[in-house]
């Protein structure tokens, strides 16, 4: 049969048309093997943390009652404690030089020169049961994370950014050991008092000085998380009001003898000495109080500043503290094998 012109016409137009889409599909295909995950790719190109898992859920379970958590720590072999600062982080501490009999260097574990030194090197001792150190980045949290074995417990002791970044900088400004260049309008170290401008106040919480800098955003990042959802670790995360329940279990079984010892509150609000006033350039006349000045800016102090950059996995750290806080024991352990899978 032969074909006629306008036959013709409609077989090479229907003959282009498959090209293109062929052309549409190869080039998508190239992209990422098909749509979805090329669109997948491309996303998670654009991401800068290059979290591999971004979008997986927080896997946690609460710790319901105090026989669960005295369990947690019997069954460990060893208990390491971390933390951000302002997060009950000097209260561990020194109820373990007392439990254990001995003092570490402190925050040792951020160095890996001092790790190196402290639990392998030297005279011939015991390993510490229990380890306890403020942390200033995720790299040592994530390596702990990454090859800690499951007899040994990892506890995370958590406090919501917010409220630790303002503890952090009431303590800066509070605390005897202040410096001089901190109170710029005046220092009066006879009478404990501060006087600091508001603009170099603004300028030390910009540049995170000292404890402002050590928190949970610099340790609870997207490249946690995802150390986190590949290990499966014995990890706890335990919010930093439940310090003396966490002393009690721990003396339990590591220094009974202390079991009826109070326990230990360190750099509490009533320790911080010095009254500091911020000097504002707009009422000269009348300082104001550094408490005062720190709440009256709360909401939007983080975004102010730029507390945060690029991409920070917060979702899940929000997620865990509503947990947390549905849990009365406000302890939360994480990929348990009969973990509540948060969404």
């Amino acid at each position: 049969m032969i074909a006629t012109n306008g036959s013709k016409s409609r077989g090479k137009t229907l003959g282009l048309i498959t090209v293109i889409a062929f052309l549409i599909l190869l080039t998508l295909s190239n992209l990422g093997g098909n749509l979805h995950h090329g669109v997948v790719e491309r996303i998670t190109s654009l991401n800068p943390s290059n979290s591999k898992c971004e979008h997986v859920p927080f896997h946690g379970g609460c710790l319901q009652s105090e026989n669960e958590i005295d369990n947690m720590i019997k069954e460990a072999s060893q208990v390491v404690i971390t933390m951000p600062a302002k997060a009950a982080g000097s209260t561990m501490k020194q109820f373990t030089n007392q439990c254990m009999g001995r003092t570490l260097p402190d925050n040792f574990l951020n160095n890996a020169t001092r790790v190196k030194e402290v639990l392998l090197t030297g005279n011939p001792m015991e390993m510490p049961k229990i380890i306890v150190s403020h942390l200033m980045s995720d790299i040592p949290l994530r390596k702990l994370i990454e090859v800690l074995p499951k007899s040994s417990l990892l506890i995370y002791i958590h406090r919501e950014e917010s409220d630790r970044l303002l503890s952090a900088i009431n303590h800066v400004y509070r605390y005897p050991h202040i410096r001089k260049e901190f109170c710029n309008i005046a220092l009066d170290a006879a009478n404990q008092t501060c006087i600091v401008g508001e603009s170099l106040l603004i300028k030390s919480i910009e540049m995170k000085i000292g404890e402002i800098g050590m928190g949970g955003a610099q340790l609870l990042t997207c490249d946690t998380y995802d150390a986190i959802e590949e290990n499966m670790p014995n990890m706890v995360f335990v919010h930093y009001k439940q310090a003396d329940r966490l002393q009690r279990v721990l003396a339990k079984y590591h220094c009974p003898d202390q079991l009826e010892e109070k326990a230990i509150k360190t750099n509490a609000a009533q320790d911080h000495v010095i009254k500091t006033n911020v000097r504002i350039a707009a009422r000269p006349v009348e300082d104001l109080d550094l408490k005062e000045w720190v709440d009256s800016k709360a909401n939007m102090l983080q975004f102010a500043i730029r507390m945060r950059e690029g991409k920070s996995c917060q979702s899940k750290t929000r997620v865990m503290e509503e947990l947390m806080f549905t849990c009365e024991t406000e302890f939360v352990h994480v990929s348990r094998t009969d973990a509540v899978k948060v969404i």
